[in-house]
């Protein structure tokens, strides 16, 4: 009957979002157990891998994709860089305008690091959420189909990495988020 398949569909909806959040919760643990891994490999291939991961999300939306800066072979973590570069992209995707999206990642080498900015026109932070967006299970809107966990793990990774992660944005102008990462210094 209706009434029953409904129900099923009500609870196979909430099965898959708790099945989401634990994954989550997950990988939130295993980063924060992991010790780094360094390797060197190119900024841009690894950008490009995790951007092209979402390629259902920019042909549907028809999203535009633009890459800046040089590449460069870094010495890091290439799991944990990943895992937060597709972090804060799952956001670029989930929180977009519905007319001509944009993403602009720029590959930036500073002396012993490297600052990556992603730039987005989607619908922006307001002013007094900014500051609690990386914040476990912080959702700067009722309206939010995440979990308040991406832009949580993407800070976390950031954090072993020893980089520093920021955001500026305006509401419904444009989010940019910005990481700095040092390159791997083995300790002696």
């Amino acid at each position: 009957d209706k009434e029953s398949l409904n129900f099923f569909d009500m609870i196979n909806t909430s099965v898959a979002r708790l099945d989401q959040i634990l994954k989550k919760l997950f990988l939130v643990s295993e980063i924060k157990q992991n010790d780094i891994i360094p390797e060197i490999f190119s900024i841009r291939d690894s950008l490009e891998t995790v951007i092209s991961s979402f390629k259902s999300e920019i042909k549907d939306k028809n999203f535009k994709i633009v890459y800046r800066g040089e590449d460069l072979n870094f010495c890091s973590d290439k799991k944990l860089f990943e895992t937060l570069v597709k972090n804060i992209v799952d956001n670029t995707f989930t929180y977009n305008r519905k007319a001509d999206p944009e993403l602009i990642v720029e590959i930036n080498k500073q002396e012993n690091s490297m600052l990556i900015t992603f730039w987005d026109n989607g619908k922006g932070i307001k002013a007094e959420h900014q500051i609690k967006i990386f914040d476990m299970f912080y959702k700067a809107s009722d309206l939010s189909k995440g979990n308040g966990l991406g832009l949580y793990i993407a800070k976390n990774a950031v954090q072993l990495l020893k980089g520093e992660i920021s955001v500026i944005s305006k509401e419904n102008e444009f989010t940019q988020i910005n990481v700095s990462i040092p390159e791997y210094q083995k300790q002696s």
